[in-house]
């Protein structure tokens, strides 16, 4: 009986590594897909930005629109209105151009909120 303890326990310890080394594993490749997302994210944003197609209202450009192909956030704020969702949570979150007025801001989150 006593074998057989030792030998159930070491079968559950080799199962156990080897279930968290494949776990180990697929997280390493996951975490290198969301990196290598994250750096096309930043590249294809770069080259809207140059074409003119990519007009955030943030600090960072926000992602949200670049589903579309293309974001004019700055000019509904600067005119405003509402940005996109993400581009709201940031303004909130105190994360806008620092270059945009306040009071612009104010007013684009208050009118989002109101609707």
């Amino acid at each position: 009986m006593e074998k057989l303890s030792i030998v159930a326990l070491v079968v559950v310890a080799l199962l156990a590594f080897w279930a968290g080394s494949e776990y180990g594993f697929a997280l390493k490749a996951t975490e290198e897909k969301v990196e290598r997302l994250e750096q096309w994210n930043k590249e294809v944003k770069l080259q809207l930005i140059k074409e003119g197609k990519y007009r955030c209202c943030l600090k960072e450009p926000c992602s949200y629109c670049l589903e579309h192909g293309e974001c004019d956030c700055l000019d509904s704020v600067m005119e405003g209105n509402p940005p996109c969702g993400e581009c709201l949570g940031e303004l909130i979150e105190g994360e806008g151009n620092p270059y945009l007025d306040k009071e612009l801001i104010r007013s684009a989150i208050s009118k989002a909120l109101a609707s």
